[in-house]
Formats: C-alpha cells, structure tokens, sequence
C-alpha cells in the first residue's frame, strides 16, 4: 500500500489527507499545530504535532521511508524553501511542494522540488477549459505537450458511428464510457448513444481543435 506524507494541515493540506486517506493510502500527517492533526487523528492512518524544519524530528519521523512526501506550506515562503532543501538533503526521493505564485513555482524546482503545485492556479485552468469549451469534462496533462482528455459527445453525434467521428492527426480514441461502463474494445461501427463520453489522447492542440469540432 502507498505511504504518504502530508506536511501542513492548512485548507489543502487537510483536504489533501482525507482524498488519500478515502482513496486506501497510508497517510502521515504532520503539522506543528495541535488543533489540524487532531482533526485528521481518526481519519488517517498516523497524525503526528511536529516541527519538520528540524532535522532530528524529521529523522525521527523516518520520512524518507515514505513513496512521497507533500510539502503543503505555500503561504509560508520561508520555512517551504527551507524544509524543501532539508527533505531533499536528507534523501527524499519524491517530495511535491505546493507553491504560492510562478516565483515560487520556479524557486522550489530549482531547488530540488520532484513537483510543484499551485493549485490555484491549476484550478483556474481547469475551470477555464471547462467553460470556453462545450462538453469539456477534463484533462489529464501529460509531459511532451501530451494529454488525456474526457468529452461528451454533441447531440448531433448521437446515432453516429465511431467511423463517422472526424478526428484530427495525432488525436485516438481509447475508450467510450457509457453509463457506469468503459468500453475499450474500439468498433468502428458503434454507434454512439445519448450521455456517452469519449476518452482521448494527443497532442494538447490536436485535442483543442477536436473540442471546436
């Protein structure tokens, strides 16, 4: 089972825990505030009032045991650089940081971060693709300019068959879901049917001009 560790129980950090913790991992919570971990102290598997800017405690802790630690201090600049430089000293091998602007951004990966996030930035992506584009559902950003993406069909498209469905160069077809049902078994002479939802993959601009279909 994954182990992960969450450092920072503000607003995302929490949420962050109870998301792992539903979805069956093994999450460590940590956070030197008494009243967020005792919040999460029945909801994850450990919660732990610690300081991790200190190297002893972190040591104690055995972070570096863990698959990934999540470094959730982004409106505290200072101790996120600092704790980021430490975990990585120390070895951890897969450490994400959340990040408060673009300065922040490219700060923590010069620095060592395996990942940042700024989630409202991130957020204010995905809900932009959401309403600019008609039966946008989301996105799955891939490295190389590559994504997934899920999309309804349009209601011209019903009755359709999967040959009759133009897409663009460098755009395919995995799978159809259909009710609470994947299709991956591709025919082309499916028709489609009303509330089904295409699953694709390629180049993010190909699937772009596939959505002003």
């Amino acid at each position: 089972m994954k182990q992960i560790a969450v450092i920072g129980l503000g607003q995302f950090g929490t949420n962050l825990c109870i998301a792992l913790a539903k979805a069956g991992v093994q999450v460590m919570a940590v956070d030197k505030n008494e009243k967020p971990v005792h919040k999460l102290s029945e909801i994850v598997s450990q919660a732990v009032i610690a300081d991790i800017s200190d190297e002893d405690t972190a040591s104690e802790l055995d972070i570096t045991s863990f698959d990934c630690v999540v470094l959730c201090m982004g409106s505290d600049i200072q101790s996120s650089l600092l704790i980021t430089i430490l975990l990585k000293e120390m070895g951890v091998v897969n450490l994400w940081v959340k990040a408060k602007d673009n300065l922040h951004v490219k700060t923590m990966l010069k620095i060592g971060a395996d990942r940042v996030i700024n989630p409202e930035r991130d957020m204010a992506i995905r809900v932009s693709e959401q309403l600019v584009n008609e039966g946008f559902v989301d996105y799955l950003h891939l490295p190389d300019n590559l994504a997934m993406m899920a999309v309804s069909i349009l209601d011209s498209e019903i009755g359709q068959q999967l040959s009759e469905i133009n897409y663009p160069n460098d755009v395919s077809l995995l799978a159809i879901k259909r009710a609470a049902e994947l299709l991956t078994q591709i025919d082309p002479s499916e028709s489609l049917q009303a509330g089904d939802m295409l699953i694709l993959s390629g180049q993010k601009q190909a699937l772009q001009q596939f959505l002003a279909r």
